[in-house]
């Protein structure tokens, strides 16, 4: 039987037992997060780790690092930053992901014209830590008037006005379109799962392409912030947003028209849990095997994941995206 195992770093302090661990991972939202729960009266070093009635020796701001596993074959699941304490029993430690710099800080500029690129890099200005950022789309913006907004708030505005998303994944900052489209293929990674074998436990429900109802609507910006937008699909169906750059009214109702197919297809849609091992991340590929039921098998963009770990075992809840193949 296999034994679980950790190893958790936070500032100088590194703790290898804790009562539970919850990550909260997806490309939907801006921030990854993570809570470590742990007894109180630990020590470390021979030291408690409540050191007064309300003082921890973590504290707002310490570097975290969550390492999971099995028989001491951790692996990295969660780095990220400390954004509160609470000394309950048990000891609850709240963390987050790097977007917790991008809320430290202000800016204010307007810019005439500006890349995502340009913008992106101003945003890096103020960032303290250093980390890799992948730009995965080419775009130019127009003009663009930040006043008084934190990073993560102009990084909303670009999902909001632009369908630009952000988030990080494995420490490197990922700025574009999601993953379902087909520049995003290099790091991704697909994961087999065996209904009889590694999903534990799901709410899958699988639907035809003629039950599938989906609204398209299509919209596209020029550099002047000037928008063409088109809708198609069941007027009552389940909406999905397409964004594009400087297409005419023409060729953006292609798009969309050509795009009902992506979305109307024969699968599986909901989430499954599976053990802690492979791991699992937002926008790898899971490949799920039917032996009973072979003409259910395809392979799905992963949307989340929510890791729990200790007491009741080591599990992944992976919630679907969309079917790829």
């Amino acid at each position: 039987m296999k034994r679980l195992t950790n190893l958790i770093k936070i500032g100088q302090h590194e703790i290898n037992y804790v009562s539970e661990v919850e990550i909260e991972s997806s490309y939907e939202n801006f921030t990854d997060k993570c809570t470590i729960r742990m007894p109180t009266k630990i020590q470390w070093q021979g030291k408690p780790i409540i050191q007064g009635s309300n003082n921890t020796i973590f504290k707002i701001g310490d570097k975290v690092e969550v390492n999971l596993g099995y028989d001491f074959k951790n692996q990295k699941t969660f780095t990220g930053y400390v954004t509160k304490v609470s000394t309950q029993t048990p000891l609850e430690i709240v963390c987050e992901d790097a977007m917790y710099l991008f809320k430290k800080v202000t800016y204010n500029k307007s810019f005439k014209k500006v890349s995502l690129k340009e913008l992106v890099d101003f945003l890096m200005e103020k960032i303290d830590e250093k980390f890799k950022v992948n730009i995965t789309m080419d775009v130019q913006l127009g003009q663009f008037i930040i006043k008084k907004a934190t990073g993560v708030q102009v990084l909303e505005e670009l999902k909001k006005t632009y369908g630009i998303n952000s988030f990080f994944r494995d420490g490197e900052l990922y700025v574009g379109m999601a993953y379902n489209t087909k520049n995003t293929t290099s790091y991704r990674l697909e994961k087999e799962f065996v209904f009889q074998q590694q999903i534990i436990d799901d709410s899958l429900e699988y639907l035809s392409a003629e039950d599938r109802k989906i609204k398209i609507k299509a919209t596209s910006i020029d550099d002047k912030n000037q928008k063409i937008e088109y809708e198609t699909g069941d007027a009552d169906g389940e909406s999905r947003d397409i964004f594009a750059y400087n297409l005419s009214a023409k060729d953006l109702k292609v798009l969309a028209d050509n795009s009902i197919s992506k979305y109307k297809y024969s699968g599986f849609e909901g989430d499954f849990t599976t053990f802690g091992n492979p791991r699992v991340r937002h926008g790898d590929a899971a490949k799920l095997v039917d032996w009973q039921y072979p003409e259910r098998n395809g392979t799905y963009i992963v949307k989340a994941v929510t890791t729990t770990f200790g007491n009741n075992g080591f599990r992944q809840q992976v919630t679907l995206a969309q079917k790829i193949s």
